[in-house]
């Protein structure tokens, strides 16, 4: 995707974001070694080693005070995906395991998910207006940004009480954190997640291709989807060929993180 052969993205340069969120800041060396593989662990133990830490991590954000509520929410959906993005590794091998664990995570971040996108039109919409502030000024922002503010109070009321959606959040969390244990991986190294690994390389290829030829809203989401699946994985793996690995995924980083702010301003 970021690379590959004589005809692939790796020729095309990366420009910076114009408006809406940033390029994200370097991640603490404590996480980016959390979501890794170790190079003294099978791949099943590394697999499950991984989830449970995400979870963990998640169920820590959500219940630490000094944490916003909403960035709590926002992690804990990535964490989400990370979790997905492990489970599109041992699909080939194992479809019935990733439907059921697949559709979970899916369904389980729906409700979380329209806070996060109620949030994230105001945090585009303060980024634009600190980009615009000499051209525009201040107060067209601030009429906006008000309405928007009440509008994710409006879905917050619609759940009914976000407290008590978060602690079904959590107790779910908890129940999958068991069930990894259960989880019939298949042995061995590098083979046992290869076609997963392929499989997402080549999905994320074809996604690239129909962005290239019709870049719509939808094409474009979907692209970066398969470009987040991919980063993740890199990041799996780096220890292979660490230094190699490290220019990659910062290369698939960039990249999700422009097509994260198209979306976020379509």
């Amino acid at each position: 995707m970021a690379g590959g052969n004589s005809e692939g993205v790796h020729k095309f340069s990366l420009p910076r974001p114009t408006a809406g969120r940033a390029i994200r800041p370097m991640e603490r060396e404590s996480e980016r070694m959390a979501y890794r593989f170790r190079p003294s662990e099978t791949v099943p133990a590394g697999l499950r080693r991984v989830v449970r830490e995400q979870l963990d991590r998640a169920v820590a954000e959500l219940t630490d005070p000094a944490l916003d509520r909403h960035e709590a929410i926002h992690q804990a959906r990535k964490r989400l995906k990370k979790v997905r993005a492990i489970l599109r590794l041992i699909r080939p091998p194992l479809p019935d395991l990733y439907a059921a664990e697949n559709a979970f995570y899916r369904d389980l971040g729906r409700d979380l998910s329209v806070v996060r996108d109620a949030t994230t039109l105001i945090e585009s919409l303060d980024a634009l207006a600190t980009r615009q502030a000499d051209q525009a000024g201040a107060v067209p922002f601030a009429a906006v940004r008000e309405a928007l503010v009440a509008r994710r109070q409006a879905v917050i009321e619609h759940l009914g009480s976000l407290d008590r959606a978060l602690k079904q959040f959590i107790d779910q969390l908890s129940k999958a954190r068991a069930r990894v244990a259960t989880w019939l991986l298949r042995p061995g190294g590098f083979e046992a997640i290869a076609p997963g690994l392929e499989r997402s390389y080549d999905q994320g290829r074809k996604r690239l291709e129909t962005a290239c030829d019709q870049p719509t809203v939808e094409n474009l989401h979907e692209l970066r989807k398969r470009v987040k699946d991919h980063w993740y994985h890199a990041r799996l793996v780096e220890c292979i060929w660490p230094r190699r690995m490290k220019a990659y995924r910062r290369t698939l980083a960039r990249l999700s993180d422009m097509l994260g702010e198209d979306h976020d301003l379509s």
